[in-house]
């Protein structure tokens, strides 16, 4: 078994599961071990949330003597890190100078909880 031989090669040191739909049995789901890597990655793209959500609450509220420059700080050492977590940067760890290819399994990860979206309403 596939999973069994990637367990015992290390690959999965954990215990987190995932569902997943398999195509050739449409009734049926299968149990699958998620990387731990995976579930970091989820956890820090769910982390930025409310962090964002509390920003924009603040801009439409029009509350900008609670945005403080070490506000918006913040706010902008957590879009450097997004980039950062994004593109594949292998010649700087500076946001503003990163170039490479962006990680279409992290984008995949942004849209599908919606971060993407928040971000587009700020």
């Amino acid at each position: 078994d596939q999973r069994q031989s990637l367990y015992e090669a290390g690959q999965f040191d954990s215990y987190p599961v995932s569902l997943v739909s398999k195509a050739d049995y449409e009734d049926t789901l299968s149990i699958i071990q998620v990387p731990l890597d995976v579930i970091r990655e989820l956890k820090f793209v769910m982390s930025v949330i409310p962090m964002f959500k509390e920003f924009s609450h603040l801009l439409e509220r029009r509350k900008r003597n609670k945005i403080t420059g070490e506000y918006l700080d913040s706010i902008q050492t957590i879009l450097g890190k997004l980039i950062l977590f994004l593109i594949k940067c292998e010649e700087s760890e500076d946001p503003s100078k990163c170039e490479g290819y962006a990680n279409t399994t992290r984008q995949g990860m942004m849209r599908e909880t919606y971060v993407s979206d928040i971000l587009v309403e700020l």
